[in-house]
């Protein structure tokens, strides 16, 4: 039934976390991020609380730019989201459900896509994927900003083994 589903998943999702820390960012982005101002500003020893708060307000995704490998917000926030572990329904209520905040809620489908299983992430990637066609702004690592939309993101996620440097896991859908 549902509520063996919805253990297996919350179990999978557990488990996955810690590798997922470990294996998403690399060594190179994890180092950048723990000694950047953004870390120490938006990130370190923000409650999850804070940092959905955070998230609405953020204006464009990015991870790492320029030589010195500056981190941008998107980047901060995601690798506290990963030391946090938030569960999957924190991720959907607070993240990927949050409307009028399209940045808070492509962060969240970032965490749905490393973390939940292929059910998960066509459940709520691919949904939204085929309904939210707002425009995002991002930044590459070149530090130049293009406009891509929320839903070319979704397909980004779900169709990449890359997203933004970041590495995502094998996702077998059927």
């Amino acid at each position: 039934g549902p509520t063996a589903t919805t253990t297996t998943a919350v179990a999978a999702w557990k488990s996955k976390i810690t590798k997922t820390f470990v294996n998403a960012m690399s060594p190179q982005m994890r180092e950048a991020l723990a000694r950047s101002q953004c870390w120490k500003t938006y990130g370190a020893n923000k409650s999850l609380a804070q940092v959905i708060a955070t998230a609405k307000e953020m204006q464009t995704i990015g991870t790492l730019i320029g030589q010195t490998n500056r981190p941008l917000l998107f980047a901060c926030l995601l690798f506290r989201l990963l030391q946090l572990q938030p569960t999957h329904a924190e991720v959907s209520e607070g993240l990927v459900k949050q409307e009028n905040s399209k940045y808070a809620r492509v962060l969240g489908l970032v965490m749905i896509r490393l973390l939940g299983n292929a059910t998960s992430v066509k459940l709520h990637v691919a949904a939204i994927g085929q309904e939210d066609f707002r425009k995002i702004r991002i930044v590459d690592e070149g530090g130049e900003q293009s406009l891509t939309t929320v839903d070319a993101i979704a397909d980004t996620l779900l169709e990449e083994q890359v997203f933004m440097g970041i590495t995502l896991p094998l996702l077998l859908l059927h």
